[in-house]
């Protein structure tokens, strides 16, 4: 039979020619030869209306066991208690097949030529119509057989080869067209194919679109038709159920989470550290920390599920949960991890790699071998080791050479003991291990010294361009305590106001204490953490000059700067440069790492930021200065004194005191130092209440003095009274300085 008139018109509705029609065996039919050929059993569906049968198209002629049909009137039926109604069909019982026109199946092996895969066989015929290489589905899941490419796949060479899906525009509307279109892109991606998605205009089909809009307007979709996104079929899965109008809030929570935890679990595994929850996956070796910012960026990203909505508070809670039974207990780390028993350094990348420096060799391996796990935060950017040779005296260059370090003789150390100092320093932070206790390194100075930009290099080598230094707020206490604790180096800029709270932390931090906190935004629950982290502060007029702070200070004073180059210039050199300059301080690492293994010694003098000056120690024996920097160290404590007591009202109205006539050498009470004091300075009652308190307070500063004025002790007469003898310390310092 041929096509009749009623038919011709619906195929020329979308664009077809009716020879091109005729050409691939389309035809009229009635409804009792459609019955005939579709296997239809009359007695329990009903008769079907005539139509015209689309024959699917061989390698030779037609396939015999496999028609479409389009009926002139849509058979209705009953699916489950809903109404429904088709108005294409299939054989009864046979396996979805595709439909691939005669010109097509010449191409199939061709993978220079691209893809197009839209659904129904009349759209496929309007492509290739109109020249384009194209296939087609009986239905929007018509390339799935058990959620996998029918056989029909076979014939195609996918792999290499781009293929565009073109599904009608209802799509969005319809979260199961979605569904389907990610799965079979997934699908297609498996194969090797290079998969993009053309998005039609909304209610509109592809024979439709090139009727009307032309093939210039199509080309222009598919030139910008997106790639395929691989978290897009994860994305539809959720929205499908999300969009159903048969479940209920929770019940919607509930399977959305499963669904979720599944997935999650199917691509890699939870681990824990004591409370810390986190998702390592199982491809790019990257862990994630449960709520973090890196945590809600992978849900919105990957199942499109943003931090604020319901579904994301439910899956917090189900991973927690599962978390208790399922997760494996492992000691995660920040940044860089030294194992004192293996002798190894660890170093992550930031790309769910890291390098593994055993003195010999710098390794490249994945984030987790041996049992090594760290974290990384989403701003940390990824650096390159190009090798031994390579960037050689970069780091000293870039990070240490351009430092105007003081040469004023009230600085105990010359400047090239200061830049000394800081060239360690910048080694010793990656050996956390080693030091239980941390200096904190203080850049005092005034302004235009370049205090603040010497620790931006440093951080933006380390850690990437969008680090930078932090600010101290007075009332931001919490925003303080979350920095040290989620920062492996954190450095605060111009602290020169009184903080009350400061000194406590500052003081814990350095010596290894545990601090108390309130948990993020709960209000009543703490939690105690001990900071790894390494302090770096800036400043000109410092209020932090409490004994215990002092003393764990690496003070390097800083000279305004002689020929100031913009700082934006000096990040651009060193981000350019930032390969170079890592390999550099990589290459330096491993050579510290090779003598650590073999040395054992331990340094014999005493100083009290002692777990850094035995690592400095054997760090410059290594550049064979470990004798100059002991010298330096020494320095240092001066220096520590000297900073102590410029902060202390007490010693600084002895200071006064001393400058008065005869004072210096002179013997006195110290109901007599008391009241000579008080007459000059009465704010020192505040302080010391009675010429006991500040006998009790002289006894405690006393070594703190001792650099600055040197303190003798006596009891004399019946009454065995207290006396007290100071002389100024002066010494000249010019000589010990290297020029």
């Amino acid at each position: 039979m041929s096509i009749e008139s009623r038919h011709i018109s619906d195929l020329e509705r979308s664009g077809l020619s009716i020879s091109f029609a005729e050409e691939h065996g389309i035809r009229s039919a009635s409804g009792e030869e459609i019955e005939k050929i579709l296997k239809w059993e009359v007695t329990e569906k009903g008769h079907l209306s005539n139509g015209y049968i689309i024959p699917y198209p061989a390698e030779k002629g037609f396939l015999s066991d496999f028609v479409q049909v389009r009926l002139d009137t849509p058979h209705k039926f009953k699916k489950g208690d809903k109404d429904k109604e088709a108005k294409y069909l299939c054989p009864v019982g046979s396996k979805n097949r595709l439909y691939i026109p005669f010109q097509v199946r010449k191409t199939l092996q061709d993978v220079e030529i691209p893809l197009i895969i839209t659904e129904g066989s009349k759209k496929t015929l309007k492509a290739n119509q109109e020249g384009y290489n194209c296939i087609g589905l009986v239905g929007v899941w018509g390339f799935s057989r058990n959620k996998m490419l029918i056989d029909d796949f076979e014939l195609i060479k996918l792999k290499g080869r781009w293929v565009y899906i073109v599904y009608d525009g209802d799509k969005f509307k319809n979260t199961l067209v979605k569904l389907a279109e990610a799965h079979l892109a997934g699908e297609l991606e498996k194969k090797g194919a290079y998969v993009s998605i053309v998005d039609l205009p909304q209610d509109s089909k592809l024979d439709d679109f090139l009727k009307s809009e032309g093939k210039v307007k199509f080309d222009e979709l598919i030139k910008n038709a997106a790639n395929f996104d691989k978290f897009e079929l994860s994305r539809s899965k959720v929205n499908n159920i999300r969009a159903r109008k048969d479940l209920k809030q929770h019940e919607i929570n509930q399977l959305t989470s499963e669904l979720i935890l599944e997935d999650l679990l199917a691509n890699g595994r939870l681990v824990s550290d004591k409370d810390d929850i986190y998702y390592l996956k199982e491809k790019s070796h990257q862990l994630i920390k449960l709520d973090s910012s890196k945590y809600k960026h992978l849900t919105e990203k990957q199942y499109g599920i943003n931090a604020s909505e319901q579904e994301y508070k439910y899956l917090l809670e189900s991973i927690k949960t599962q978390a208790v039974e399922a997760a494996s207990k492992i000691k995660v780390y920040k940044f860089t991890h030294y194992d004192n028993k293996s002798g190894l350094l660890y170093v992550s990348k930031f790309d769910g790699q890291m390098h593994v420096l055993d003195g010999e060799k710098v390794s490249l391996v994945a984030n987790g071998t041996d049992g090594v796990l760290f974290e990384d935060k989403e701003s940390f950017e990824v650096y390159e080791y190009l090798g031994k040779s390579v960037g050689e005296g970069f780091y000293e260059k870039y990070i240490v050479d351009g430092i105007n370090f003081s040469s004023s003789e009230d600085v105990k150390l010359s400047p090239n003991e200061q830049r000394a100092l800081w060239f360690i320093y910048g080694l010793t932070i990656f050996f956390e291990e080693l030091q239980p206790t941390k200096p904190l390194i203080l850049f005092l100075g005034n302004k235009g010294s370049g205090k603040s930009t010497a620790f931006r290099l440093l951080l933006k080598l380390l850690f990437g361009s969008s680090q930078d230094v932090f600010s101290i707020i007075r009332g931001k206490e919490d925003a303080f305590l979350s920095t040290v604790s989620d920062e492996y180096m954190a450095v605060f800029d111009n602290v020169d106001t009184g903080v009350k709270w400061l000194n406590d932390h500052l003081a814990a931090i350095a010596t290894g204490v545990s601090i108390t906190m309130r948990k993020l935004y709960t209000t009543n629950e703490k939690i105690d953490f001990k900071p790894r982290v390494f302090i770096g502060l800036t400043a000109r007029t410092p209020k932090f000059r409490r004994d215990d702070i002092a003393d764990r200070l690496l003070i390097l004073n800083l000279e305004p700067l002689k020929n100031f180059l913009a700082e934006n210039r000096l990040i651009g050199e060193l981000l350019e440069k930032r390969n170079e300059i890592y390999t550099d301080l990589l290459n330096n690492l491993n050579r510290i790492v090779k003598h650590l293994n073999t040395d054992k010694s331990t340094l014999t003098e005493n100083f009290r930021m002692a777990d850094f000056a035995e690592l400095s120690w054997k760090i410059g024996n290594i550049v064979g200065v470990g004798d100059n920097v002991i010298a330096a160290l020494k320095k240092m404590q001066s220096e520590q004194n000297t900073f102590y007591i410029k902060g202390d009202l007490v010693i600084e109205s002895i200071e006064a005191w001393l400058d008065g006539m005869n004072n210096d050498g002179r013997w006195i009470t110290v109901k007599e130092l008391y009241d000579e004091i008080i007459s000059k300075a009465t704010y020192m009652q505040t302080m010391c209440k009675s010429p006991n308190s500040l006998a009790q307070y002289i006894k405690n500063i006393i070594k703190s003095m001792e650099m600055e004025i040197k303190t003798e002790i006596r009891r004399r007469g019946a009454g065995r009274a207290l006396e007290y003898k100071f002389n100024r310390v002066d010494r000249d310092i010019s000589s010990e300085k290297e020029k």
